[in-house]
């Protein structure tokens, strides 16, 4: 989370390809870079054209990130964003219970060096959720299959509560359930709620 002022947040999730020390390196350059990138222009869609194309001077071949980069104004709730082929935040509308997707603006980072990544804009209103996650949590294997995006869907419509944690503690448990315990890859999750 990056604050810009008392009413400009911005949120940030990613993922690196690969595991260990040079998973970690990169993790820690990309936060950084952003961060760098972020204060001299906010605009989501610049700081990750930017971003993608400092990372695709130095990233190898087999390296990629995924990143998603999103400025919420809590006064008028709008969010500008850039999404590069991380897997796509949901908006939960607590009032009219429904799911708006936030599709992809563009490729992973790290890869194609002058890429142009557009930014788009998504309303949240007053007691909307955000839920972010990575990968390992749609990849949680079960018996026949894994649990994928659309069994992800369907848990946050079941969930008993929009209140952050209790969503949280919620998704954890059918993902467990599911798995029967295994947990093979980083499940991240972050809820963002903007209160009335």
């Amino acid at each position: 989370m990056i604050h810009f002022s008392d009413h400009l947040i911005g949120l940030v999730i990613g993922d690196v390809s690969g595991k260990g020390i040079e998973a970690a390196v990169h993790t820690a350059e990309a936060k950084y870079m952003l961060r760098a990138y972020a204060t001299q222009d906010p605009d989501p869609g610049r700081v990750v054209t930017a971003l993608n194309s400092a990372l695709s001077s130095f990233l190898s071949d087999f390296t990629f990130i995924t990143l998603f980069y999103g400025l919420i104004d809590t006064g008028t709730g709008v969010m500008t964003y850039a999404n590069a082929g991380h897997e796509s935040p949901v908006i939960l509308n607590g009032a009219d219970h429904l799911i708006t997707a936030v599709t992809p603006t563009g490729p992973v980072l790290g890869v194609i060096g002058d890429c142009d990544y557009r930014a788009l804009k998504a309303t949240i209103r007053p007691d909307d959720v955000l839920f972010f996650y990575t990968d390992g949590l749609t990849d949680v294997p079960g018996d026949v299959d894994r649990f994928g995006y659309d069994r992800l869907l369907a848990t946050l419509l079941d969930a008993p509560s929009l209140q952050p944690r209790e969503l949280l503690d919620y998704v954890k448990g059918v993902t467990s359930s599911f798995s029967r315990g295994v947990q093979p890859d980083d499940q991240v999750m972050v809820v963002v709620r903007l209160e009335r």
